[in-house]
Protein backbone atom coordinates (compact mmCIF):
# COMPACT_ATOMS: atom_id res chain seq x y z
CA UNK A 1 0.00 0.00 0.00
CA UNK A 2 1.05 3.32 -0.42
CA UNK A 3 3.07 5.66 2.35
CA UNK A 4 1.61 8.81 1.58
CA UNK A 5 0.95 9.84 5.19
CA UNK A 6 -0.60 13.27 3.92
CA UNK A 7 -3.78 11.22 2.76
CA UNK A 8 -4.47 9.05 5.35
CA UNK A 9 -8.30 10.89 5.56
CA UNK A 10 -11.20 11.36 3.84
CA UNK A 11 -10.00 13.93 1.41
CA UNK A 12 -7.31 14.29 -0.59
CA UNK A 13 -5.69 17.00 -2.29
CA UNK A 14 -3.34 16.89 -4.99
CA UNK A 15 -1.20 14.37 -3.61
CA UNK A 16 2.76 14.49 -5.11
CA UNK A 17 2.27 11.34 -7.50
CA UNK A 18 -0.91 9.40 -9.15
CA UNK A 19 -2.55 7.14 -6.51
CA UNK A 20 -5.55 5.09 -6.70
CA UNK A 21 -7.82 4.52 -3.79
CA UNK A 22 -10.87 2.26 -2.56
CA UNK A 23 -13.10 3.49 -0.35
CA UNK A 24 -14.84 0.82 1.83
CA UNK A 25 -18.04 1.15 4.09
CA UNK A 26 -17.40 1.18 7.99
CA UNK A 27 -17.28 -3.04 8.25
CA UNK A 28 -14.71 -2.68 5.53
CA UNK A 29 -17.32 -5.83 4.50
CA UNK A 30 -18.15 -3.42 1.50
CA UNK A 31 -16.41 -1.25 -1.30
CA UNK A 32 -18.14 2.07 -1.47
CA UNK A 33 -16.38 3.35 -4.33
CA UNK A 34 -12.85 3.60 -6.06
CA UNK A 35 -10.81 5.63 -8.12
CA UNK A 36 -7.82 7.28 -9.32
CA UNK A 37 -6.36 10.37 -7.92
CA UNK A 38 -4.29 12.56 -10.63
CA UNK A 39 -1.64 15.24 -8.89
CA UNK A 40 -3.75 17.46 -10.15
CA UNK A 41 -6.99 16.37 -8.51
CA UNK A 42 -9.11 16.16 -4.97
CA UNK A 43 -11.59 13.55 -3.67
CA UNK A 44 -13.42 13.88 -0.75
CA UNK A 45 -16.12 11.28 0.85
CA UNK A 46 -18.30 10.77 3.76
CA UNK A 47 -16.91 7.43 4.53
CA UNK A 48 -13.64 7.31 6.81
CA UNK A 49 -12.24 4.03 5.35
CA UNK A 50 -10.17 4.41 2.63
CA UNK A 51 -6.94 2.85 1.13
CA UNK A 52 -4.86 4.38 -0.91
CA UNK A 53 -2.34 2.69 -3.38
CA UNK A 54 0.87 3.92 -5.18
CA UNK A 55 0.38 0.87 -7.77
CA UNK A 56 -2.35 0.01 -10.64
CA UNK A 57 -1.87 -3.23 -10.44
CA UNK A 58 -1.97 -3.77 -6.74
CA UNK A 59 -5.16 -1.84 -6.56
CA UNK A 60 -6.69 -3.91 -9.45
CA UNK A 61 -6.14 -6.87 -7.40
CA UNK A 62 -8.37 -5.40 -4.58
CA UNK A 63 -11.24 -4.47 -6.81
CA UNK A 64 -11.02 -7.74 -8.42
CA UNK A 65 -10.82 -9.63 -5.12
CA UNK A 66 -13.91 -7.97 -4.63
CA UNK A 67 -16.02 -8.95 -7.03
CA UNK A 68 -15.64 -5.86 -9.48
CA UNK A 69 -15.18 -6.07 -12.98
CA UNK A 70 -11.70 -4.42 -14.19
CA UNK A 71 -11.24 -6.12 -17.73
CA UNK A 72 -12.44 -2.66 -19.43
CA UNK A 73 -9.81 -0.52 -16.91
CA UNK A 74 -6.64 0.55 -18.27
CA UNK A 75 -3.58 -0.69 -16.67
CA UNK A 76 -1.39 2.51 -16.49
Amino acid sequence: MAEVISLKNTKAKFPDTDVWCVIWNDERTEVKGYSSIATTQVIATKWNQIDYYDSNSEWLEILSQNGIDVSSFNDE
